[in-house]
């Protein structure tokens, strides 16, 4: 649902500023962008997960083993807790980043915005 309320802003903002002969182009590139932007994303995160899953799954399996008190039966669901845990503080990061870099690049002077065309929707 959070991704509703992204794209379809997004690709009115990436289309109304193109001249209407190439908005299939940018409609295209900014499709194109998502996916591999997506894949990529999804890949790091993924990859981060399973890194830290793996590791602290064997922190945890070695503490056992050494006598801790720590229930084999739940250290699986720890390290997976762990692991998704560390990927979304990763992907917050990347998020506010990512705004980071927009707030400091993407500048729109009032005269620019009210002299754009009106986009209607529907």
């Amino acid at each position: 649902m959070g991704l509703g309320f992204v794209f379809m802003p997004l690709t009115l903002a990436a289309v109304s500023g193109v001249a209407d002969r190439d908005t299939g182009l940018a409609s295209g590139v900014l499709n194109t962008t998502q996916q591999i932007g997506g894949s990529i994303g999804l890949a790091t995160l993924s990859t981060i997960f399973v890194s830290v899953l793996t590791s602290r799954a064997d922190e945890l399996g070695a503490a056992a083993a050494a006598g801790s008190g720590l229930d084999p039966a739940l250290i699986a669901a720890q390290a997976q807790v762990y692991g998704y845990s560390t990927a979304l503080y990763v992907a917050s990061g990347m998020a506010a980043l990512a705004f980071l870099v927009a707030l400091l690049t993407i500048k729109v002077r009032a005269e620019e915005a009210a002299a754009a065309t009106p986009v209607h929707v529907g």
